[in-house]
Protein backbone atom coordinates (compact mmCIF):
# COMPACT_ATOMS: atom_id res chain seq x y z
CA UNK A 1 0.00 0.00 0.00
CA UNK A 2 2.74 2.46 0.59
CA UNK A 3 4.24 2.10 -2.15
CA UNK A 4 1.30 2.63 -4.37
CA UNK A 5 0.97 5.75 -2.43
CA UNK A 6 4.41 6.59 -2.82
CA UNK A 7 4.36 5.77 -6.97
CA UNK A 8 0.73 7.81 -6.98
CA UNK A 9 1.91 11.04 -5.08
CA UNK A 10 5.40 10.94 -6.97
CA UNK A 11 3.12 11.04 -10.42
CA UNK A 12 0.89 13.74 -9.43
CA UNK A 13 4.18 15.33 -8.61
CA UNK A 14 5.90 15.09 -11.69
CA UNK A 15 3.11 15.19 -13.80
CA UNK A 16 0.19 17.46 -12.21
CA UNK A 17 2.90 20.38 -10.14
CA UNK A 18 4.75 21.19 -13.18
CA UNK A 19 1.08 21.74 -15.20
CA UNK A 20 -0.10 23.91 -12.13
CA UNK A 21 3.64 26.01 -12.55
CA UNK A 22 3.11 26.13 -16.17
CA UNK A 23 -0.70 27.87 -15.58
CA UNK A 24 0.89 29.97 -13.03
CA UNK A 25 3.57 31.42 -15.25
CA UNK A 26 1.04 31.91 -18.28
CA UNK A 27 -1.32 33.83 -16.28
CA UNK A 28 1.94 35.96 -15.32
CA UNK A 29 2.54 36.29 -19.08
CA UNK A 30 -0.31 37.24 -20.07
CA UNK A 31 0.01 41.03 -18.01
CA UNK A 32 3.97 41.01 -19.83
CA UNK A 33 2.87 39.46 -23.43
CA UNK A 34 6.10 41.32 -24.95
CA UNK A 35 8.34 39.06 -23.27
CA UNK A 36 6.07 35.35 -24.22
CA UNK A 37 8.22 34.68 -27.10
CA UNK A 38 11.25 34.38 -24.61
CA UNK A 39 10.21 32.36 -22.25
CA UNK A 40 10.12 28.53 -22.00
CA UNK A 41 9.03 26.39 -18.95
CA UNK A 42 10.60 23.19 -18.24
CA UNK A 43 9.22 21.42 -15.20
CA UNK A 44 10.13 23.70 -12.39
CA UNK A 45 12.87 25.34 -14.38
CA UNK A 46 11.89 28.30 -16.71
CA UNK A 47 14.46 29.38 -19.61
CA UNK A 48 14.93 33.09 -21.11
CA UNK A 49 16.02 32.62 -24.71
CA UNK A 50 16.34 35.07 -27.57
CA UNK A 51 17.63 38.00 -28.71
CA UNK A 52 17.20 41.50 -26.95
CA UNK A 53 18.26 45.26 -26.27
CA UNK A 54 20.87 45.82 -23.62
CA UNK A 55 19.09 47.06 -20.75
CA UNK A 56 15.74 45.88 -21.58
CA UNK A 57 14.48 45.84 -18.11
CA UNK A 58 13.46 42.65 -17.42
CA UNK A 59 14.59 42.82 -13.62
CA UNK A 60 10.66 42.65 -13.28
CA UNK A 61 9.50 40.44 -15.30
CA UNK A 62 12.02 37.61 -14.23
CA UNK A 63 11.27 38.57 -10.52
CA UNK A 64 7.83 38.12 -11.50
CA UNK A 65 8.23 35.05 -12.94
CA UNK A 66 10.30 33.72 -9.89
CA UNK A 67 8.06 34.34 -7.56
CA UNK A 68 5.54 31.57 -9.12
CA UNK A 69 4.75 28.93 -6.74
CA UNK A 70 6.88 25.62 -7.52
CA UNK A 71 9.60 27.75 -9.75
CA UNK A 72 12.53 26.61 -9.11
CA UNK A 73 14.97 28.28 -11.22
CA UNK A 74 14.81 31.52 -13.97
CA UNK A 75 17.63 30.49 -16.38
CA UNK A 76 18.21 33.26 -18.50
CA UNK A 77 20.33 32.44 -21.97
CA UNK A 78 19.10 36.18 -23.95
CA UNK A 79 21.83 36.92 -26.97
CA UNK A 80 21.70 41.27 -26.37
CA UNK A 81 21.59 42.96 -29.72
CA UNK A 82 21.89 46.75 -29.61
CA UNK A 83 19.50 48.22 -31.78
CA UNK A 84 18.54 51.72 -33.11
CA UNK A 85 16.26 54.11 -30.87
CA UNK A 86 12.64 54.26 -31.32
CA UNK A 87 10.85 57.72 -31.51
CA UNK A 88 7.21 58.41 -31.25
CA UNK A 89 6.03 61.92 -31.74
CA UNK A 90 2.78 62.97 -30.54
CA UNK A 91 0.77 66.43 -31.18
CA UNK A 92 -2.13 67.02 -29.50
CA UNK A 93 -3.61 70.55 -30.81
CA UNK A 94 -7.06 71.36 -29.83
CA UNK A 95 -9.69 68.90 -32.07
CA UNK A 96 -6.27 67.75 -33.75
CA UNK A 97 -4.19 64.61 -33.23
CA UNK A 98 -0.93 64.72 -34.79
CA UNK A 99 1.08 61.48 -34.88
CA UNK A 100 4.97 60.47 -36.63
CA UNK A 101 8.08 59.56 -35.97
CA UNK A 102 9.75 56.32 -36.20
CA UNK A 103 8.49 52.59 -34.69
CA UNK A 104 9.15 48.75 -35.71
CA UNK A 105 6.23 47.81 -37.87
CA UNK A 106 4.36 45.64 -34.61
CA UNK A 107 4.16 48.88 -32.87
CA UNK A 108 2.51 50.22 -34.89
CA UNK A 109 -1.50 48.50 -35.00
CA UNK A 110 -1.50 49.20 -31.03
CA UNK A 111 -0.47 52.76 -30.84
CA UNK A 112 -2.96 54.04 -33.38
CA UNK A 113 -5.40 51.76 -31.56
CA UNK A 114 -4.62 53.29 -28.20
CA UNK A 115 -4.82 57.17 -30.10
CA UNK A 116 -7.86 56.31 -31.26
CA UNK A 117 -9.37 54.75 -28.42
CA UNK A 118 -8.40 57.98 -26.16
CA UNK A 119 -9.09 60.57 -28.27
CA UNK A 120 -12.07 59.32 -30.40
CA UNK A 121 -13.89 62.63 -30.90
CA UNK A 122 -10.47 64.14 -32.84
CA UNK A 123 -9.17 63.11 -36.43
CA UNK A 124 -5.71 61.51 -36.21
CA UNK A 125 -3.33 62.25 -38.90
CA UNK A 126 -0.63 59.32 -39.16
CA UNK A 127 3.08 60.62 -40.51
CA UNK A 128 4.58 57.40 -38.60
CA UNK A 129 7.79 55.47 -40.42
CA UNK A 130 8.25 51.85 -40.07
CA UNK A 131 11.58 50.19 -39.45
CA UNK A 132 11.51 47.14 -38.47
CA UNK A 133 15.08 47.50 -36.96
CA UNK A 134 13.96 49.22 -34.83
CA UNK A 135 13.84 48.13 -30.74
CA UNK A 136 10.77 47.81 -28.74
CA UNK A 137 10.46 51.10 -26.04
CA UNK A 138 10.28 50.38 -22.69
CA UNK A 139 7.11 52.83 -22.00
CA UNK A 140 4.92 50.69 -24.57
CA UNK A 141 3.28 48.29 -21.92
CA UNK A 142 2.10 51.26 -20.07
CA UNK A 143 1.16 53.95 -23.07
CA UNK A 144 -2.31 53.57 -23.09
CA UNK A 145 -2.77 54.50 -19.15
CA UNK A 146 -0.31 57.06 -19.78
CA UNK A 147 -2.62 58.18 -22.90
CA UNK A 148 -5.53 58.27 -20.24
CA UNK A 149 -3.64 61.48 -18.28
CA UNK A 150 -2.59 62.96 -21.05
CA UNK A 151 -6.35 62.70 -22.64
CA UNK A 152 -7.14 65.31 -19.85
CA UNK A 153 -5.16 68.22 -21.70
CA UNK A 154 -6.44 70.11 -24.16
CA UNK A 155 -2.71 71.03 -26.20
CA UNK A 156 0.03 69.13 -25.79
CA UNK A 157 2.84 67.18 -26.71
CA UNK A 158 5.03 64.15 -26.18
CA UNK A 159 8.12 62.59 -27.73
CA UNK A 160 9.31 59.36 -27.06
CA UNK A 161 12.65 57.36 -27.22
CA UNK A 162 13.63 54.10 -25.90
CA UNK A 163 13.52 54.35 -22.18
CA UNK A 164 12.60 57.95 -22.43
CA UNK A 165 9.59 60.73 -22.42
CA UNK A 166 8.96 64.18 -22.47
CA UNK A 167 5.86 65.63 -21.93
CA UNK A 168 5.43 70.05 -23.16
CA UNK A 169 2.21 71.59 -23.20
CA UNK A 170 -0.27 73.83 -21.08
CA UNK A 171 -2.47 72.52 -18.20
CA UNK A 172 -5.13 74.70 -17.26
CA UNK A 173 -4.54 74.55 -13.52
CA UNK A 174 -1.95 73.65 -10.95
CA UNK A 175 -3.76 70.29 -9.92
CA UNK A 176 -3.96 69.54 -13.45
CA UNK A 177 -0.08 69.64 -14.08
CA UNK A 178 0.50 67.42 -10.88
CA UNK A 179 -2.27 64.99 -11.89
CA UNK A 180 -0.18 64.32 -15.29
CA UNK A 181 3.06 64.79 -14.21
CA UNK A 182 2.50 61.78 -10.83
CA UNK A 183 -0.03 59.96 -12.90
CA UNK A 184 2.26 59.45 -16.06
CA UNK A 185 4.96 58.32 -14.70
CA UNK A 186 3.43 55.42 -12.50
CA UNK A 187 1.56 54.53 -15.78
CA UNK A 188 4.96 52.90 -16.79
CA UNK A 189 8.09 50.90 -16.37
CA UNK A 190 10.16 52.23 -13.72
CA UNK A 191 12.85 52.60 -15.46
CA UNK A 192 11.23 55.34 -18.11
CA UNK A 193 12.37 58.66 -17.38
CA UNK A 194 9.00 60.95 -17.50
CA UNK A 195 10.20 64.74 -17.99
CA UNK A 196 7.01 66.87 -17.10
CA UNK A 197 7.43 70.69 -18.77
CA UNK A 198 3.30 71.19 -18.91
CA UNK A 199 3.65 75.00 -17.74
CA UNK A 200 0.26 76.72 -16.21
CA UNK A 201 -2.09 78.53 -18.88
CA UNK A 202 -1.91 82.13 -18.60
CA UNK A 203 -4.72 83.92 -17.62
CA UNK A 204 -7.52 84.98 -19.27
CA UNK A 205 -7.58 88.55 -18.77
CA UNK A 206 -3.87 88.00 -20.78
CA UNK A 207 -3.42 88.13 -24.72
CA UNK A 208 -2.19 84.64 -25.20
CA UNK A 209 -0.80 82.85 -28.53
CA UNK A 210 0.07 78.95 -29.29
CA UNK A 211 2.42 78.48 -32.07
CA UNK A 212 3.78 75.22 -34.08
CA UNK A 213 6.34 74.95 -36.36
CA UNK A 214 7.80 71.42 -37.52
CA UNK A 215 8.46 69.86 -40.99
CA UNK A 216 4.75 69.74 -41.77
CA UNK A 217 4.21 73.47 -41.89
CA UNK A 218 3.43 76.26 -39.25
CA UNK A 219 0.07 77.12 -37.50
CA UNK A 220 -0.68 79.85 -34.78
CA UNK A 221 -3.91 80.90 -32.60
CA UNK A 222 -4.75 82.11 -29.82
CA UNK A 223 -6.56 85.57 -28.39
CA UNK A 224 -4.68 89.28 -29.16
CA UNK A 225 -6.00 92.73 -28.60
CA UNK A 226 -5.74 93.95 -31.54
CA UNK A 227 -5.71 93.78 -35.22
CA UNK A 228 -2.69 95.25 -35.73
CA UNK A 229 -0.87 93.03 -33.31
CA UNK A 230 -2.82 90.17 -35.02
CA UNK A 231 -1.40 91.35 -38.34
CA UNK A 232 2.52 91.97 -36.81
CA UNK A 233 2.22 88.18 -35.48
CA UNK A 234 1.08 86.47 -38.83
CA UNK A 235 3.76 88.52 -41.06
CA UNK A 236 6.35 87.75 -38.62
CA UNK A 237 5.47 83.91 -38.76
CA UNK A 238 4.91 84.01 -42.61
CA UNK A 239 8.99 85.73 -42.49
CA UNK A 240 10.22 83.41 -40.15
CA UNK A 241 8.59 79.56 -41.71
CA UNK A 242 7.71 80.45 -44.85
CA UNK A 243 4.18 81.32 -47.06
CA UNK A 244 3.19 78.28 -47.59
CA UNK A 245 0.88 75.51 -45.14
CA UNK A 246 0.57 78.10 -42.09
CA UNK A 247 -2.70 77.97 -40.52
CA UNK A 248 -4.02 80.77 -38.54
CA UNK A 249 -6.83 81.05 -35.85
CA UNK A 250 -5.68 84.39 -34.20
CA UNK A 251 -9.05 85.96 -32.87
CA UNK A 252 -9.14 90.15 -31.55
CA UNK A 253 -10.38 90.52 -28.33
CA UNK A 254 -9.54 94.59 -27.58
CA UNK A 255 -10.15 94.35 -23.77
CA UNK A 256 -7.11 91.58 -22.97
CA UNK A 257 -4.20 92.87 -21.92
CA UNK A 258 -0.49 92.56 -23.07
CA UNK A 259 -0.03 94.37 -26.36
CA UNK A 260 3.71 95.26 -25.61
CA UNK A 261 5.07 91.64 -24.84
CA UNK A 262 3.53 90.42 -28.24
CA UNK A 263 5.03 93.25 -30.22
CA UNK A 264 8.18 92.20 -29.21
CA UNK A 265 7.84 88.90 -29.67
CA UNK A 266 6.52 89.03 -32.88
CA UNK A 267 10.13 90.94 -33.12
CA UNK A 268 11.48 87.42 -31.89
CA UNK A 269 9.75 85.49 -33.94
CA UNK A 270 11.92 85.57 -37.42
CA UNK A 271 15.06 84.53 -34.62
CA UNK A 272 13.26 81.27 -34.37
CA UNK A 273 13.20 79.82 -37.76
CA UNK A 274 15.80 77.20 -37.80
CA UNK A 275 14.92 75.46 -34.14
CA UNK A 276 13.00 72.14 -35.35
CA UNK A 277 9.99 70.77 -33.82
CA UNK A 278 9.35 74.73 -32.72
CA UNK A 279 6.44 75.34 -30.26
CA UNK A 280 5.48 78.78 -28.46
CA UNK A 281 3.38 78.90 -25.86
CA UNK A 282 1.74 81.92 -23.79
CA UNK A 283 1.97 81.11 -19.99
CA UNK A 284 1.13 82.21 -16.69
CA UNK A 285 4.67 84.19 -16.17
CA UNK A 286 4.40 85.25 -20.05
CA UNK A 287 5.65 82.84 -22.70
CA UNK A 288 7.76 79.26 -23.23
CA UNK A 289 9.34 78.27 -26.54
CA UNK A 290 10.65 74.63 -26.70
CA UNK A 291 12.27 73.25 -30.00
CA UNK A 292 15.76 71.62 -31.01
CA UNK A 293 18.66 73.35 -33.11
CA UNK A 294 21.70 71.79 -34.85
CA UNK A 295 24.36 73.62 -32.95
CA UNK A 296 25.36 75.23 -29.66
CA UNK A 297 25.93 78.51 -32.19
CA UNK A 298 22.45 78.89 -33.44
CA UNK A 299 21.00 78.40 -29.87
CA UNK A 300 22.91 81.43 -28.59
CA UNK A 301 21.64 82.96 -31.60
CA UNK A 302 18.53 82.82 -30.84
CA UNK A 303 19.18 83.89 -26.92
CA UNK A 304 21.16 86.72 -28.17
CA UNK A 305 18.24 87.79 -29.71
CA UNK A 306 16.06 87.15 -27.08
CA UNK A 307 17.75 89.44 -24.57
CA UNK A 308 18.29 91.93 -27.18
CA UNK A 309 14.91 92.53 -27.28
CA UNK A 310 14.48 92.53 -23.25
CA UNK A 311 12.34 89.58 -23.40
CA UNK A 312 15.19 87.17 -21.09
CA UNK A 313 12.79 87.63 -18.12
CA UNK A 314 9.26 87.07 -20.65
CA UNK A 315 10.12 84.45 -22.52
CA UNK A 316 11.36 81.22 -21.11
CA UNK A 317 13.62 79.02 -23.15
CA UNK A 318 13.60 75.19 -23.21
CA UNK A 319 15.50 74.90 -26.46
CA UNK A 320 17.83 72.14 -26.63
CA UNK A 321 20.67 71.14 -28.71
CA UNK A 322 20.09 68.43 -30.85
CA UNK A 323 22.13 67.02 -33.64
CA UNK A 324 19.46 65.92 -36.47
CA UNK A 325 19.08 62.59 -38.02
CA UNK A 326 20.28 63.70 -41.42
CA UNK A 327 21.90 66.47 -43.54
CA UNK A 328 20.39 68.80 -45.96
CA UNK A 329 20.73 67.39 -49.27
CA UNK A 330 19.79 68.55 -52.86
CA UNK A 331 20.26 68.29 -56.83
CA UNK A 332 19.51 70.46 -59.25
CA UNK A 333 19.46 70.07 -63.16
CA UNK A 334 19.27 73.01 -65.31
CA UNK A 335 18.87 73.51 -69.38
CA UNK A 336 18.74 76.81 -69.21
CA UNK A 337 14.85 76.67 -69.82
CA UNK A 338 13.73 74.73 -66.86
CA UNK A 339 15.42 73.73 -63.36
CA UNK A 340 14.55 70.56 -62.05
CA UNK A 341 14.82 70.17 -58.08
CA UNK A 342 14.88 67.15 -56.00
CA UNK A 343 16.17 66.09 -52.37
CA UNK A 344 15.70 66.56 -48.47
CA UNK A 345 15.25 70.10 -46.86
CA UNK A 346 14.43 70.58 -43.10
CA UNK A 347 11.63 73.58 -43.80
CA UNK A 348 9.47 75.26 -46.31
CA UNK A 349 10.92 78.54 -45.44
CA UNK A 350 14.54 77.13 -46.61
CA UNK A 351 12.96 75.39 -49.69
CA UNK A 352 11.32 78.79 -50.42
CA UNK A 353 14.59 80.61 -50.42
CA UNK A 354 16.36 78.22 -52.50
CA UNK A 355 13.63 78.58 -55.03
CA UNK A 356 13.43 81.97 -54.96
CA UNK A 357 17.53 82.56 -55.60
CA UNK A 358 17.43 80.16 -58.23
CA UNK A 359 14.30 82.10 -60.21
CA UNK A 360 16.85 85.53 -59.52
CA UNK A 361 20.40 84.74 -59.99
CA UNK A 362 20.06 81.60 -62.59
CA UNK A 363 17.22 83.86 -64.28
CA UNK A 364 15.54 80.83 -65.00
CA UNK A 365 11.44 80.39 -63.82
CA UNK A 366 10.04 77.06 -64.30
CA UNK A 367 10.77 75.00 -61.45
CA UNK A 368 10.04 71.71 -61.11
CA UNK A 369 10.30 70.81 -57.46
CA UNK A 370 10.32 67.09 -56.36
CA UNK A 371 12.28 68.15 -52.91
CA UNK A 372 10.31 66.94 -49.97
CA UNK A 373 10.38 68.88 -46.24
CA UNK A 374 11.18 65.61 -43.76
CA UNK A 375 11.89 65.22 -40.18
CA UNK A 376 14.91 65.61 -38.39
CA UNK A 377 17.22 67.56 -41.28
CA UNK A 378 19.45 69.67 -40.58
CA UNK A 379 19.76 73.23 -41.55
CA UNK A 380 23.20 72.55 -42.96
CA UNK A 381 25.67 75.33 -43.28
CA UNK A 382 25.20 75.07 -47.09
CA UNK A 383 21.94 76.05 -47.29
CA UNK A 384 23.26 79.43 -46.23
CA UNK A 385 25.78 80.07 -49.05
CA UNK A 386 23.53 78.44 -51.99
CA UNK A 387 22.81 82.03 -53.50
CA UNK A 388 26.83 82.57 -53.48
CA UNK A 389 27.19 79.04 -55.26
CA UNK A 390 24.52 79.89 -57.68
CA UNK A 391 26.23 82.66 -58.78
CA UNK A 392 29.53 81.54 -59.55
CA UNK A 393 28.53 78.63 -61.88
CA UNK A 394 27.55 78.56 -65.29
CA UNK A 395 24.61 80.04 -67.05
CA UNK A 396 24.36 76.95 -69.21
CA UNK A 397 23.51 73.37 -68.80
CA UNK A 398 24.67 72.29 -65.31
CA UNK A 399 24.08 69.98 -62.54
CA UNK A 400 24.89 70.24 -58.79
CA UNK A 401 24.60 67.58 -56.28
CA UNK A 402 25.39 68.81 -52.66
CA UNK A 403 25.20 67.54 -49.10
CA UNK A 404 27.28 68.85 -45.76
CA UNK A 405 29.88 66.33 -46.70
CA UNK A 406 30.48 66.75 -50.89
CA UNK A 407 29.30 68.98 -53.78
CA UNK A 408 29.46 67.60 -57.36
CA UNK A 409 28.77 70.47 -60.18
CA UNK A 410 28.82 69.41 -63.45
CA UNK A 411 28.22 72.13 -66.92
CA UNK A 412 30.16 73.65 -69.28
CA UNK A 413 32.22 77.09 -69.89
CA UNK A 414 33.91 78.47 -72.63
CA UNK A 415 37.52 79.33 -71.38
CA UNK A 416 39.50 77.23 -69.23
CA UNK A 417 40.27 80.83 -67.00
CA UNK A 418 36.61 80.44 -66.07
CA UNK A 419 36.98 77.45 -65.19
CA UNK A 420 39.57 78.36 -62.91
CA UNK A 421 37.69 80.77 -61.47
CA UNK A 422 34.92 78.35 -60.16
CA UNK A 423 36.92 76.05 -59.18
CA UNK A 424 38.60 79.15 -56.97
CA UNK A 425 35.12 80.26 -55.75
CA UNK A 426 34.29 76.82 -54.80
CA UNK A 427 37.22 76.12 -52.87
CA UNK A 428 36.78 79.60 -50.80
CA UNK A 429 33.14 78.60 -49.99
CA UNK A 430 33.64 75.22 -49.28
CA UNK A 431 37.02 74.61 -47.98
CA UNK A 432 35.94 71.70 -46.10
CA UNK A 433 33.71 69.57 -48.59
CA UNK A 434 34.76 66.99 -50.71
CA UNK A 435 34.49 69.29 -53.93
CA UNK A 436 33.97 67.28 -57.37
CA UNK A 437 34.22 69.88 -60.26
CA UNK A 438 33.54 67.96 -63.03
CA UNK A 439 32.43 71.43 -65.48
CA UNK A 440 34.53 71.34 -68.66
CA UNK A 441 35.81 74.56 -70.91
CA UNK A 442 34.72 74.17 -74.76
CA UNK A 443 38.12 75.27 -75.85
CA UNK A 444 40.09 72.44 -74.63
Amino acid sequence: MLTVLVFGFTTYYIQVIPKTIAADINRVLDKRPWIQEFVAVDGRHVYLRGEIEPDSGLEAEIAAIASVAGVKKVITVLDEIPRPSVHLKLQVLGDRVLVGGHLSGDLLEPIISYLESSFPDRPLQDSIKIDDRLGRPLWIEGFSHSLQQLALLDNFELNGWRDQIEITGIADSELLRLQVGYGVPASLNSQVKVTNRLKLKASDKFASISLVSDWRGSSISGVVPSIEIREKLLDAVLSAFGADQIESALVVNETLVGSDQLLLLSELLPSLGQARDLRLESTAEGFIVWGRVDDPLSLGRILQARNDLGLEGVVQSEIVVAEADNPASLTLFSDQQRVILNGTLPTNKSKQQLIADIKEILGVHNVVDLASIEPNIAHSDWLGKWSALLAGVPRSVIGITIDDESLLITGVVESASELTTIDQQLRILFPDTNRLNWITATNE
